[in-house]
């Protein structure tokens, strides 16, 4: 039987108490994860396996100049979005740019 992991991505600097719960439990289920930081608008409260610079790097957006303007749903959108040049078709399975994990929209 193959090992099981999720993806948690979320805004850590909000939320990271209670993804920090699911990941423990998670764990106690023998469920691995892999916890994505999108946050921007203080320091994340749980420690992310891929940080929210590594997302922006990834994605080819400019981290600072989107939490300058403190929105943190286009933050989410845009860091959970492909760049146009990785798109593909909707019937076939894409990788979200910057955590490089399929998924089937």
């Amino acid at each position: 039987m193959s090992e099981k992991t999720v993806v948690l991505v979320g805004t850590l600097d909000t939320k990271g108490a209670e993804y920090q719960y699911m990941c423990d439990r998670l764990a106690l289920a023998g469920v691995k994860t892999i916890l994505v930081d999108v946050g921007t608008l203080d320091r994340a409260l749980a420690k992310p396996d891929i940080t929210r610079q590594e997302v922006a790097a990834e994605a080819g957006f400019d981290l600072e100049a989107l939490t300058a303007e403190r929105d943190r749903g286009r933050v989410v959108v845009t860091a959970c979005s492909p760049p146009a040049d990785r798109a593909t078709p909707r019937s076939q399975p894409r990788r979200c740019g910057p955590c490089r994990w399929a998924y089937r929209s």
